[in-house]
């Protein structure tokens, strides 16, 4: 019998900004479709969606991808509810009218990488600052394009979990990218868009 990696995927309770939270489930003979994977719980009281005295939550599975970066594995988005099967507080997907799947969403996601060692992003001298924006966009060369290693990993990644992902270009300052995704549906979209940031913020756990 062979086992698979299920990462179920969701978003916490925190505010303004929630997190991505996420935990491995073991299953054997799992079958790769969305339908084959469990309702699951976890301990909201952790995350700011439950408290201590009654912190079941539920795990319902919405989206599946595989997971590029793991043997056997698979990447499960999932919906947040509460202990009675009822769309929690925070689960801003479960209030996605349906009926939108004529449109068509893109996202660009720009973001920084940070230098763990000097708190800064890539390309910026300590205790100084770095040239004028100008240079950096789309630039191409080490004088001024940082990072470009985990960029390219990253968009390998949603390429191979099957996302729509369309393109990558270094950004207006040091250390600063972006990517593109594009996709028919508000929740399809908002699915791809929380998997490939899960991605990205999973990538970096490696250096």
């Amino acid at each position: 019998m062979s086992k698979s990696k299920l990462e179920y995927i969701w978003l916490d309770g925190y505010k303004p900004t929630q997190n991505m939270r996420s935990k491995t489930k073991v299953e054997e003979d799992f079958s790769g479709k969305l339908e084959d994977c469990p309702i699951w719980s976890f301990d909201g009281s952790s995350t700011k969606q439950a408290t201590g005295d009654s912190s079941d939550c539920l795990l319902k599975p919405v989206a599946i991808y595989p997971d590029p970066a793991r043997k056997n594995g698979y990447l499960v988005m999932t919906e947040v509810l509460n202990a009675d099967g009822s769309p929690h507080v925070s689960n801003g997907r479960a209030t996605i009218d349906d009926d939108d799947n004529d449109f068509w969403f893109g996202f660009e996601q720009e973001y920084f990488i940070m230098d763990t060692t000097t708190g800064l992003p890539l390309g910026f001298p300590v205790g100084g600052y770095p040239a004028p924006q100008g240079m950096y966009y789309c630039s191409v060369g080490g004088k001024n394009t940082h990072g470009r290693d985990l960029v390219e990993e990253h968009a390998d990644l949603c390429i191979a979990a099957g996302l729509n992902f369309e393109g990558i270009n270094q950004e207006v300052a040091s250390g600063q990218w972006e990517f593109q995704l594009f996709a028919k549906g508000a929740k399809k979209a908002g699915d791809e868009i929380w998997i490939a940031r899960y991605l990205l913020d999973r990538l970096p756990e490696q250096y």
